[in-house]
């Protein structure tokens, strides 16, 4: 059976699916009920169009399914590729009744037996990744073709059972590492520096990519998981500073918590569904305590159901087995309904600034100052006034942001050039500039990044103001003959107001599908965040530096200072000798204490407004306090059976078909 719609390449189909004589035990005529068919021979699943099929299983516990209703869906690859291309898809299967599967090998082979050979004709394996702990099912190379009647139905090979499969789809999304661009604490910098006895920290590291496991899971062409392990829970590290900025003694959230690292995010690729479940699958075989999960979806392949979010399948599997699941919200604001994960159970958080600035400061000819931010500060920079010249001003979108080539034509040597954010990293515009002759750069918000600026390594001096600055320095250069201008730096800064604010990028709710349950939950720092980096950074490395540091910015920085604070509750209750709290008792104290307020006891701030304060879809329930969260005075406990309630409700299926029977459990695997 051909789709008559157009497939696209790199997409992960998940293939909910039960065994056939599921129906032939006690749930037998509630599940006919609800599929609304008669029970079906193989020859006559097969026959019916693939868009009719109604339902598929969602395993929700060792004894409870639930099923959802589903249809193969068109999807269009951003890669463009032809239909015919082999494609990755993800298969969930429910292992047949009294199966008893001796290990790994044994279950990967009947995950095999699903496939039409176990090779490519390049003669690469069809099997990516067997999971055995994240899902029940595996991750396979096929062609649409080959899904023909086999997305309907698979025999069991070695069995008297058989397998009737719906398919779900969605887009093998590349789940971009989110952003990054500069960072710090209030005084208290989170940084780690793993050398010498620190290497200790890290008791495990391992890669997923395409299937393939061999990689060296190293950070160099990165850095962006360096940076959130630091935060994390870094070493201590005296004379931490980037360029100079923010100097002291570094440590990360969870100083003597230990790492293991599992590499999922490529530059070439980004982070694949495929390979974060794999990454999430070995690690709860590996017993981690905590999954620090800096990663997510963009529009427009943001989860519109559970159906198509794998990761909140994979980390419902994590928190059944008592593992804390901690995700970044996204870096999708500041529109609403831009989240990257929303289920109930993960930790979803938010970004906010804090209270410090790495000062670069610009003055107008007509004596108006500017207060921005830049990393590097050269102490050789002209206290002159230079010539400000705005190549953007003609409207063409190449030359507002100052790509490669766009400044030619325009005479910018020895001026300060202005040019807005967007399109390309903020430090290429800074090569752009200095490489066509220009002395400095005005680096500026335009109106939906608002008041959140970044502290970068530019190549030459730079300024980055806020969208409400940036208008009255356009308008002054618009208003004046001869414009001039010039950056002067005013180090590191603390005490900045309004602390801490919500960031501009920060993803916000609601999310739709999630029953409108409140996500995110928390905000923690996102904005600034100094911590380890593999390489030295600047204009002018040396190469000498055994210790090198980074700002950056992002929900992926805010997400390790959760992921640390659960640690640090973890380890507090142990030392106590108390009882472990569950995963869901962890998240409402978190969430129970977090503070609404600032630093001076006004609403926590919106960076993407003039004047707003943030919302509960916005932050959520506002900025983590790590020392109430130790004693929150209440816990709030959601057990399994809440959430397959949850999940009931929110796939409109009745109670009586979500509960249990008496008499028979029915496994996950």
């Amino acid at each position: 059976m051909k789709a008559d719609w157009d497939l696209s390449a790199n997409w992960s189909i998940t293939f909910a699916n039960w065994v056939a004589r599921i129906v032939e035990i006690i749930l037998r005529n509630e599940l006919i009920k609800l599929i609304g068919l008669k029970s079906l021979t193989k020859a006559e699943a097969t026959s019916i169009p693939s868009r009719e099929r109604p339902v598929a299983p969602f395993f929700l516990a060792d004894h409870k399914v639930l099923l959802v209703h589903g249809q193969l869906l068109p999807i269009v690859s951003d890669y463009g590729e032809n239909t015919s291309q082999i494609q990755t898809y993800i298969v969930h299967v429910l292992k047949p009744e009294r199966s008893n599967f001796l290990g790994a090998e044994d279950l990967e082979n009947w995950h095999k037996s699903f496939l039409p050979n176990t090779t490519l004709d390049t003669g690469e394996p069809r099997m990516l990744y067997s999971y055995k702990e994240a899902i029940s099912g595996f991750a396979a190379r096929l062609t649409p073709e080959e899904l023909g009647p086999q997305a309907t139905h698979f025999s069991v090979k070695g069995s008297s059972s058989e397998c009737w499969i719906q398919v779900f789809t969605s887009l093998i999304r590349p789940l971009q590492i989110q952003e990054c661009h500069h960072g710090q604490e209030d005084g208290t910098q989170v940084v780690t520096y793993q050398d010498g006895l620190a290497m200790a920290k890290v008791i495990g590291a391992q890669s997923f990519k395409q299937g393939n496991t061999t990689i060296p899971p190293t950070d160099i062409d990165q850095g962006h998981g360096t940076h959130v392990a630091g935060i994390a829970a870094g070493n201590f590290v005296d004379n931490a500073e980037v360029l100079g900025q923010a100097p002291g003694r570094a440590a990360g959230m969870a100083p003597k918590a230990f790492i293991s690292v599992y590499k999922v995010c490529w530059k070439d690729i980004g982070c694949e569904s495929s390979g974060i479940l794999a990454g999430i699958d070995k690690a709860i075989q590996d017993g981690v305590h905590i999954l620090q999960m800096s990663f997510g979806a963009r529009p427009p392949y943001l989860p519109n159901s559970f159906d198509d979010d794998e990761v909140a399948v994979a980390t419902y599997s994590a928190m059944q087995k008592g593992i804390f699941p901690c995700t970044a919200a996204g870096n999708n604001g500041p529109d609403l309904e831009t989240l990257s994960h929303a289920a109930p159970w993960d930790m979803v958080v938010g970004a906010t600034t804090t209270d410090r600035r790495i000062r670069a400061t610009v003055t107008l000819g007509n004596g108006k100052q500017f207060h921005g931010e830049s990393a590097y500060q050269p102490k050789t920079v002209t206290n002159k006034f230079l010539p400000l010249v705005f190549p953007g001003s003609n409207g063409r979108s190449d030359q507002l942001s100052c790509k490669n080539n766009s400044l030619n034509g325009f005479n910018v040597r020895n001026k300060i050039v202005m040019c807005y954010v967007g399109d390309i990293e903020n430090t290429e515009k800074g090569d752009f500039v200095r490489n066509a002759g220009g002395a400095g750069m005005i680096l500026m918000n335009f109106d939906v990044l608002g008041f959140t600026t970044s502290s970068e390594p530019h190549p030459l001096p730079v300024s980055h103001v806020s969208d409400k600055d940036a208008i009255q320095i356009r308008d002054y250069f618009a208003t004046n003959s001869t414009p001039t201008a010039k950056i002067t730096f005013g180090g590191t800064i603390f005490g900045v107001r309004p602390a801490p604010a919500l960031a501009y990028f920060s993803s916000r709710g609601p999310a739709r599908y999630n029953g409108n349950i409140v996500k995110p939950d928390v905000t923690a720092p996102g904005v600034n965040i100094l911590a380890a980096w593999p390489v030295e950074v600047g204009p002018f490395p040396s190469g000498l530096k055994r210790k090198t540091f980074n700002f950056l910015s992002g929900t992926s920085m805010a997400t390790p200072h959760v992921s640390g604070i659960v640690a640090l509750i973890m380890s507090k209750l142990k030392n106590d000798n108390k009882r472990q709290w569950s995963t869901s008792e962890i998240q409402s104290a978190l969430i129970t204490t977090a503070n609404t307020f600032d630093l001076d006891g006004r609403p926590i701030f919106d960076e993407a407004t003039l004047n707003n304060s943030a919302n509960i879809l916005q932050r959520g329930a506002g900025q983590v306090n790590v020392t109430n969260a130790m004693d929150p005075g209440l816990l709030i406990t959601s057990k399994t059976d809440d959430y397959v309630a949850y999940l009931c409700g929110i796939f409109l299926i009745a109670a009586r078909q979500c509960k249990s029977s008496p008499k028979k459990q029915y496994p996950v695997y």
